[in-house]
């Protein structure tokens, strides 16, 4: 991963942590090796990959920019396709898959809309956190968003 996609997914991570005002946080933890042991209390642990040479899944709305795999246990692996990206921006992008580690679906608009749109993907607008809020059921004035 180079330092420009490093830069590109840590402000979408900085973005979010700001929209959830400490109520969640996303936490950049470095792992030196990894195991599939699950101490009781441990914290989940979801991978970035920038997955180069793949164009990913096909579906019938294209190809996808990026992927969230969750697993049961509550981590997962987020892939971006880096091909696929071409001029859309690697922040938007993540800002989105992050939304779907939270346990957000895709909406018909904003952040969390299935189609990839610049304009609506620039920040964690008031629509997704009003989802989020009622999943968590955490009132929604307790985040903040762009407007």
């Amino acid at each position: 991963m180079s330092l420009y996609e490093r830069t590109k997914i840590l402000t979408a991570i900085n973005d979010w942590n700001v929209a959830l005002n400490g109520v969640i946080r996303f936490d950049v933890v470095v792992v030196v090796a990894a195991t599939d042991d699950q101490t009781p209390g441990a914290r989940s642990l979801w991978h970035v990959r920038v997955v180069r040479g793949s164009t990913g899944p096909h579906s019938s709305s294209g190809t996808p920019l990026a992927v969230t795999f969750p697993s049961w246990v509550g981590n997962g692996v987020v892939a971006i396709y880096a091909d696929n990206l071409k001029t859309n921006d690697l922040a938007a992008v993540m800002r989105h898959e992050l939304g779907h580690v939270l346990g957000l679906k895709h909406d018909v608009a904003g952040l969390m809309a299935a189609q990839y749109s610049s304009w609506d993907m620039q920040c964690i607008d008031r629509r997704t956190m009003s989802v989020l809020a009622a999943r968590r059921r955490v009132p929604l004035g307790a985040f903040s968003w762009c407007d």
